[in-house]
């Protein structure tokens, strides 16, 4: 599960200034024809206009904030497409023309946290802040990038700036709320560190539980690692709460029993019993890890439908529960279950969306192996457009593939 991530669109106001005598006539011209071809969102090949009049007027500012604005409109169009590269390039660009616009830094930071390069995303927000000091966005994702981290108290200083800066806006508000709120929480955890994890948990509770729930963890990244062929960079970091303390910080359904946001969260019952009462909650919220570390734009019914294998969540259950609403003709087409399955508030709804995930991700395991689902993966962070991916992987589309599937039944 992730939370979600606000992306600024460039909004592009072109202005036509003096662009003096020499080859003035000329780079009017091809500023015009520039402009013309961003309106008709031809934006690669407006930045090529863009250069050409910039060689014949260089100094000219107007040509170099419209080259520098179509850079971070394609930028950010290359995000939506799941191209990070790309965008991390084109945002680049556009930074590097106009340093002093804040938006920009904004732009880059989130496609670069989506890239998973934390560290570069931190300094492109602290731009952004120095660039306008005013403005709460900087602030805000600045703080929930130290949210994600597992910085709380950064987190909560600069989620209070921005709450102070736009006291209105409800995000920014409930952003800092609940980073108070897991502050007050973890005050008295311990923690607990191995190779691949960083391990948060109540220590007055049961201190000896460290060691039992990293092994866990370790045999988690090991399997997908075999699996999927994923390695996620870095530690990954885990925090272990009473069912309360769960409830409270996350805010979640109450059918909701693990929680990946940045960080696994897990409610756990009976501290003496950790390590059979969280097993299968570890591996399903380590696996949106795994899945995280590669793609941002894997369909929901794919990461739960892992989640659950690798979990090894009761299979005879689930298949009664698809075979029912499929002799019903009531199954969950495959573009409804694409989204997170967090916005269905009716457990039942949420109950049959899990069994068709794990039920279809088990098909396609039976017909073509984990591997090809990891290889599925890997084309999506490319930035590969779903069906082409799924071809390239499966050889056949996502759309007979779910046919397939419901034949099976």
């Amino acid at each position: 599960m992730r939370t979600r991530i606000f992306f600024l669109a460039t909004v592009l106001v072109f202005a036509r200034g003096a662009l003096g005598e020499e080859h003035r006539v000329a780079s009017m011209e091809l500023n015009d024809r520039a402009i013309a071809l961003v309106k008709r969102g031809e934006l690669e090949e407006a930045i090529k206009v863009f250069r050409q009049a910039r060689m014949l007027m260089p100094a000219d500012p107007t040509l170099r904030k419209n080259l520098a604005a179509t850079h971070s409109q394609l930028g950010v169009k290359r995000v939506s497409e799941g191209k990070l590269a790309e965008a991390v390039k084109q945002l680049r660009m556009a930074v590097s023309l106009e340093p002093e616009i804040a938006l920009y830094h904004l732009n880059l930071g989130i496609a670069l946290v989506r890239s998973t390069k934390a560290g570069e995303a931190e300094r492109s927000f602290e731009k952004a802040i120095r660039a306008d000091p005013k403005n709460p966005l900087g602030y805000f994702e600045l703080g929930n990038l130290k949210y994600r981290a597992g910085e709380l108290e950064a987190a909560v200083r600069h989620l209070t700036r921005a709450a102070a800066l736009d006291r209105g806006n409800t995000d920014y508000r409930d952003a800092l709320a609940r980073a108070r709120r897991e502050q007050t929480s973890e005050k008295r955890h311990m923690k607990e560190v191995s190779a691949h994890f960083i391990l948060s948990w109540d220590g007055e509770r049961d201190a000896s539980i460290g060691a039992r729930v990293l092994r866990v963890l370790e045999d988690a990244w090991e399997r997908t690692s075999v699996d999927l062929k994923i390695n996620p960079k870095g530690k990954v970091r885990v925090v272990l709460y009473t069912t309360t303390e769960f409830r409270k910080v996350t805010g979640v359904h109450g059918w909701v029993t693990g929680l990946y946001d940045g960080r696994i969260r897990i409610p756990v019952k009976d501290f003496s019993a950790a390590e059979r009462e969280i097993r299968g909650t570890i591996y399903h919220e380590y696996t949106h890890v795994a899945v995280q570390s590669i793609t941002s734009r894997c369909p929901a019914w794919l990461n739960e439908g892992l989640a659950q294998v690798y979990e090894g969540r009761e299979r005879k259950s689930s298949r009664a529960r698809v075979r029912k609403a499929a002799a019903n003709e009531s199954l969950i087409s495959i573009l409804n279950l694409r989204l997170p399955f967090t916005r269905f508030s009716d457990v039942e709804t949420a109950r049959l969306a899990y069994a068709e995930s794990l039920s279809l991700v088990l098909f396609i395991m039976d017909q073509h192996g984990p591997d090809r689902i990891g290889r599925f993966l890997r084309y999506l962070g490319e930035g590969m457009p779903e069906h082409e991916a799924a071809t390239e992987a499966f050889h056949r589309s996502l759309g007979d593939i779910f046919e397939a599937w419901k034949e099976s039944l």
